[in-house]
């Protein structure tokens, strides 16, 4: 849903649609329109040259920026964090 500002009632409807709770969603946002999101997820992250405000709310931070594979980082994290949580 890029360039929609108002983006928690697409969250919102989203989740529901997929029946999962907020709490069990990874979101990776760049700016100021995200943060209402970033505030109801359980995994608030950011790429590396997002916005101050939005990477202060991210509990991760690529060490790249957005389009140059920060969501492919953030996919490989979580993969490894995965298998070290089942070893």
């Amino acid at each position: 849903f890029q360039g929609d500002h108002d983006k928690v009632p697409l969250f919102e409807s989203l989740i529901e649609r997929l029946g999962i709770a907020p709490g069990a969603v990874a979101y990776m946002g760049d700016d100021l329109p995200d943060l209402p999101v970033m505030e109801r997820v359980g995994l608030p992250v950011a790429p590396a040259n997002a916005d101050a405000e939005v990477i202060a709310a991210s509990r991760w931070t690529s060490t790249v920026g957005g389009g140059h594979g920060a969501v492919r980082e953030f996919c490989d994290f979580l993969l490894s964090a995965r298998r070290d949580s089942s070893a």
